[in-house]
């Protein structure tokens, strides 16, 4: 509640989408990731308890590794496939929660990277939808720019136990985030 007053005191913060959010049941929130505040910024949106995964290296920073393990984070390794993360996630899911992913693996300013096929993964492994999350300006807090956060349509989880429909999947998410950039310029 104190972060959605200040994002909304000082950057205006402006939330879209909000009835695509189940109330109950499991599903995947697949974000942009342009700065550090977006975990937080995509959190306080909503109403429900949010889930997310970190990268393993900042678990080691002292206090700040603290505070990620008490604000639901959990660690992922980001250079291999790491079966612990994805049995964590699949519990989380399992269990009916929300769970937070950044499809490319970690800040990017644009999609011209690779997006990794976990999201999809995941989606199929625990047959919840993917809700695809755009979040704007969040970069350029500095600046003191109005934020968004937009949440789209669910993407049903895929029949298929295929790592190219996993992939397919991924890309969807990203090719869903960027309309909605567009969009909303």
């Amino acid at each position: 509640m104190f972060f959605r007053i200040v994002y909304t005191l000082f950057w205006r913060l402006k939330v879209d989408g909000l009835e695509n959010i189940p109330k109950r049941g499991g599903a995947i929130i697949a974000a942009n990731h342009i700065s550090l505040a977006d975990p937080q910024l995509i959190g306080c949106t909503l109403s429900r308890q949010v889930f997310y995964m970190a990268k393993k290296e900042l678990f080691d920073i002292p206090i700040f590794g603290w505070i990620l393990r008490r604000v639901n984070a959990f660690p992922v390794n980001r250079n291999k496939s790491d079966l612990t993360a994805i049995r964590i996630a699949k519990k989380i899911l399992s269990r009916g929660e929300l769970l937070l992913m950044f499809p490319q693996g970690g800040r990017r300013k644009n999609y011209e990277s690779e997006v990794k096929e976990g999201v999809g993964l995941l989606s199929y492994m625990a047959q919840v939808p993917i809700i695809p999350c755009c979040i704007i300006n969040s970069d350029k807090m500095k600046k003191f720019l109005p934020l968004s956060v937009i949440f789209s349509k669910p993407i049903p989880p895929s029949d298929k136990n295929r790592r190219s429909v996993y992939t397919e999947s991924a890309n969807k998410v990203v090719e869903e985030i960027e309309n909605l950039k567009k969009s909303s310029l």
